[in-house]
């Protein structure tokens, strides 16, 4: 479990780094290749997101030590409301809109993306230690109540792919 873990976030990082490069220009050059990578990026966070959750979180909210639960409920609640967030800004952010607004779209994603690589990092050093020293049994999963994918056709047709 924890290997499919870090590949993902290694695979968002290498995305990351690939949709920074385009948004550090000036203007606009390859739109379709950036959809393609918002896609991908989209794609992979919200499959990352859905095996977490089954994987993981769920387990975990039921540690009985407190210290351990707090930490989860903690990194839980962020992943909640920033994935809400990030859903709304790529359904907002649209081929049309952003090449009105080029400068805007990259400013609001380049700030996701740099809290996306930071919040890889503190799962990596604070949550997934417990996993790996066999703090927490992962062996099953369980079922959620959240459906992560529910959102993934809405925002491949807002991205234009």
């Amino acid at each position: 479990m924890i290997e499919r873990l870090l590949q993902d976030h290694d695979k968002m990082r290498l995305l990351a780094q690939d949709i920074s490069e385009i948004l550090r220009k000036p203007v606009p050059t390859d739109m379709e290749h950036l959809a393609e990578l918002r896609w991908d990026m989209a794609s992979t966070i919200m499959s990352h997101l859905a095996f977490e959750d089954r994987a993981f979180y769920s387990k975990i909210e039921d540690d009985p030590r407190e210290h351990v639960r707090a930490l989860a409920q903690r990194f839980r609640i962020e992943l909640t409301e920033r994935f809400g967030a990030c859903s709304t800004h790529t359904k907002n952010w649209t081929p049309e809109r952003i090449a009105m607004d080029w400068n805007g779209y990259r400013t609001s994603s380049l700030e996701f993306l740099d809290w996306l690589v930071d919040r890889a990092y503190r799962e990596e050093t604070e949550l997934f230690p417990l996993i790996t020293a066999g703090m927490v049994d992962t062996t099953s999963r369980n079922l959620t109540p959240v459906s992560w994918a529910r959102e993934a056709f809405t925002l491949k047709d807002s991205i234009g792919i």
